[in-house]
């Protein structure tokens, strides 16, 4: 055994778990985990809004993608739920806007798009290394 090798544990989980570690201690980061997780709520369990989503997509012209919740117990999700936030944001704020508006308020702004794009690049990057 090498104490050093042992003592590091595997470099991209540290770096993740670093990661996950900062968006606990920085609290405008909250706001993206709930916009992601009331989409994923909401269009799972309604078919109306879930076909309207669908429709906002059709009409922007982008590839429809499902939302993705966020697993806390799996440090990779936050990406890929960050990342499929980023592909469906234009018809994820117009949802918005019909659907919770205090929300919609929080999502077009420029501080709710900085710390999604901030994250979004920071853990593509760490989920590309895994």
């Amino acid at each position: 055994l090498i104490p050093h090798l042992v003592a590091s544990h595997c470099i991209t989980h540290r770096e993740a778990m670093a990661a996950k570690d900062a968006a606990n201690k920085f609290r405008d980061f909250d706001i993206i985990d709930e916009v992601i997780c009331m989409l994923a709520e909401t269009l799972g369990r309604s078919s109306i809004w879930h076909d309207r989503f669908h429709g906002l997509q059709e009409i922007l012209l982008k590839t429809f993608l499902e939302m993705q919740s966020i697993f806390a117990i799996r440090w990779l999700s936050r990406g890929e739920a960050i990342l499929r936030l980023v592909a469906n944001l234009p018809a994820a704020v117009l949802l918005l806007h019909e659907y919770d508006t205090v929300t919609y308020e929080v999502a077009r702004g420029y501080k709710f798009h900085f710390c999604l794009f901030f994250l979004a690049d920071l853990l593509a990057e760490l989920n590309r290394l895994n």
